[in-house]
């Protein structure tokens, strides 16, 4: 029967031939058991059925996707010029306070040398 398959399968197009193929599958001389499904036919009915839900479901996918890096970006941006702000305040505290340490050491030194003056 594999041989009357080889011979009448020339000239056909792909369809007849995977129709032809699941026929000879099927066709087990005395079986009476269900048709087994070879794996390239499920393929070929499932593909379409398969780019239909799978191409949608990607591009919902990767759009989520560029979303979220589009809103982690201004996230860490955000959280950048909030350190920048905190820092900037810092350092303005620490400059006010060392200047008005040095200047109670000016003043103190001298009250101390107008106090030895005296």
């Amino acid at each position: 029967m594999g041989a009357e398959f080889l011979s009448s399968a020339v000239g056909q197009t792909a369809r007849a031939r995977v129709a032809a193929a699941a026929v000879l599958c099927t066709q087990e001389e005395g079986s009476h058991m269900l048709p087994a499904v070879p794996p390239f036919l499920v393929g070929m009915i499932a593909a379409p059925l398969v780019k239909r839900v799978a191409k949608p479901l990607a591009r919902g996918v990767i759009k989520t996707s560029v979303g979220l890096t589009f809103e982690i970006r201004r996230a860490v941006i955000e959280a950048g010029e909030e350190i920048q702000g905190l820092t900037a305040e810092v350092a303005a505290e620490k400059l006010s306070n060392s200047a008005r340490v040095r200047r109670g050491h000016v003043d103190g030194a001298v009250a101390a040398h107008g106090a030895a003056v005296s």
